[in-house]
């Protein structure tokens, strides 16, 4: 990111930084790891391109604080403790950053701040409210634990390399914590529901359950029209479905 008010934009949405540890994914020429370093944060910095690394190395030697980890993040994160990091900031590559959201929301528990700049399409997803077009399982994992907020818009101009697509920075701030079952069990029957968008509830819970008829007695008694589909439910809707297939979530929970 070449900006430096959009830099500054991202620095202050993150808030203080002193003696926090900070993952930053995709760091590229270090100008945000400076920032974050000089304001006191531990910086874990995860990145897959070769000559940024190169770069990286030399440009923070001297920084005790700095630990640089080459290579995709999706298989170096898991390496850390589940506890670990506090904050994530990064600009997070566009054709997986869906896939790095799921990681460190659904598995990182110690998360308290993320600061990520991603597609607008993806921006729109995770913002989303229920009952609307965008509404999905990536809006309800975002807002389970977490309070999403539009910083700004960015143009391709404020990045090297300058990417085709309009981005949108965000900060999720966590407002509460839920059981790691009801959030297992929240987050499965969410994508058995969204399973095929068009179709029905009826269709795809009774094909995750493997019983049709079981399906609909389960959807009537939650309250809940077996002939709606997911995109129309409600965040309340979605919790009394994971009660009312619970073994969606210890089945997500043992995988």
């Amino acid at each position: 990111m070449v900006c430096p008010e959009v830099r500054a934009d991202v620095l202050a949405a993150l808030g203080p930084l002193a003696g926090r540890n900070l993952w930053e994914i995709g760091p590229g020429l270090g100008a945000m790891t400076a920032m974050c370093l000089d304001g006191g944060a531990e910086v874990t910095a995860f990145e897959i391109d070769r000559g940024f690394v190169s770069h990286l190395h030399e440009r923070f030697a001297d920084a005790a604080a700095f630990t640089l980890v080459p290579g995709d993040c999706l298989k170096t994160m898991p390496e850390y403790p589940e506890a670990a990091p506090e904050y994530v900031v990064g600009n997070l590559p566009y054709n997986l950053a869906s896939h790095i959201i799921w990681y460190l929301l659904e598995r990182l528990s110690g998360v308290q701040r993320l600061v990520v700049t991603v597609q607008k399409e993806a921006a729109d997803r995770m913002l989303a409210t229920d009952e609307s077009r965008e509404f999905g399982p990536l809006s309800i994992l975002c807002n389970l634990e977490f309070e999403v907020q539009r910083i700004r818009t960015i143009p391709g101009e404020c990045f090297y390399p300058r990417p085709q697509v309009t981005s949108t920075a965000l900060v999720l701030k966590r407002i509460r914590g839920v059981p790691a079952d009801e959030k297992a069990a929240i987050l499965a029957v969410a994508d058995a529901a969204f399973r095929a968008r068009r179709k029905t509830l009826l269709n795809n819970l009774g094909v995750a359950l493997g019983d049709r008829a079981e399906a609909a007695n389960r959807l009537q008694r939650a309250g809940v029209d077996p002939s709606r589909r997911a995109e129309g439910l409600t965040f309340d809707d979605f919790r009394r479905l994971s009660e009312a297939f619970p073994e969606l979530g210890q089945a997500r929970i043992s995988s």
